[in-house]
């Protein structure tokens, strides 16, 4: 999984006429195996997510607190989503 050329970490930019800088939105990205964090421009499609990542959906379950979210949700500005990759086993 290569993410770092698309992820970026907090951007910022300044406000019409203030000069002062303001976080952009963000969906915080948590990829397992190896561990790290992501932060991504939102909002976004889970689709769109895996795909700036160049994950293969097929090989990942995507997850917001509990719930698994398929390849059509949306996900919003402050969002935390979990990426796992599917493993599967066979009777011994």
């Amino acid at each position: 999984m290569s993410g770092s050329r698309s992820a970026r970490s907090r951007e910022t930019r300044s406000r019409p006429g203030e000069g002062r800088p303001v976080p952009l939105p963000v969906v915080k990205v948590v990829l397992r195996n190896p561990r790290r964090e992501l932060d991504m421009p939102g909002p976004l499609t889970v689709s769109a997510l895996l795909q700036r990542l160049e994950v293969n959906p097929e090989s990942v379950l995507v997850i917001q607190g509990d719930t698994l979210v398929t390849r059509d949700g949306r996900l919003d500005d402050a969002d935390v989503v979990e990426i796992r990759p599917v493993t599967s086993g066979g009777a011994a």
